[in-house]
């Protein structure tokens, strides 16, 4: 793929960010916005532009990561971020304080066709039971450190196949494959933000909706 297909994508996620910090900010979740600036490089999304001290930082999912030997009850109530990706939150934490990670879950029709066949087909008994994942448009809020000091107990481990490292990573020859799995449950509550969604213009629902 060439530079201006990752251009591109890197223009779109940041787009689709500034749109879910945008819900987040309409739920009351954050104040002070003034001092608040979206970022545009590759460290934490958002940052005090007084001080540059990090607030938070936004990742958006739209996918589930289904362990075909230990397909878990509440698959959708899981929400994934790279191993590599949260090493390093730990390392900025620790050197400069701590900060929040916004983890989303964006999973509009096609997203809940294509897990909701997935599961099915990993568990009998959500197929036996017809279990679906329901469309969603929420996130799990995390302290870093909090997130650190609770790992042993709301995460597993999923290393990647190869070939599911070609479709899914940038750069799959560069990268471990290693993701991590956090049952949101086990950590916190989860933000429904579907009616902040129905508040956006139709431009911005369309922009969410895009895949990468």
């Amino acid at each position: 793929m060439n530079k201006s297909f990752f251009d591109n994508r890197f223009r779109l996620i940041k787009q689709q960010e500034e749109i879910c910090y945008k819900m987040l900010r309409n739920a009351g979740y954050f104040s002070g916005t003034d001092s608040i600036e979206i970022t545009d490089d590759y460290d934490v999304d958002l940052r005090n532009k007084y001080n540059n001290r990090r607030c938070a930082d936004i990742k958006i999912g739209r996918t589930l990561y289904i362990d075909c030997n230990n397909v878990l009850p509440n698959e959708e109530e899981q929400y994934i971020i790279k191993e590599k990706q949260l090493l390093k939150y730990f390392e900025l934490a620790e050197k400069d304080g701590d900060f929040f990670v916004y983890l989303f879950h964006l999973f509009f029709i096609k997203e809940c066709e294509l897990l909701t066949k997935r599961l099915q087909s990993y568990s009998s008994n959500a197929k036996k039971n017809n279990i679906k994942i329901k469309a969603q448009v929420n996130c799990l809020p995390i302290s870093v450190n909090y997130l650190r000091r609770r790992i042993s107990k709301c995460t597993t481990k999923i290393h990647l196949k190869e070939e599911i490292k070609k479709s899914y990573l940038v750069n799959p020859e560069l990268e471990d494959g290693c993701l991590i799995k956090i049952n949101a449950p086990k950590i916190g509550p989860i933000i429904n933000l579907k009616h902040q969604y129905l508040m956006l213009d139709q431009k911005e629902k369309e922009i969410l909706q895009v895949l990468p």
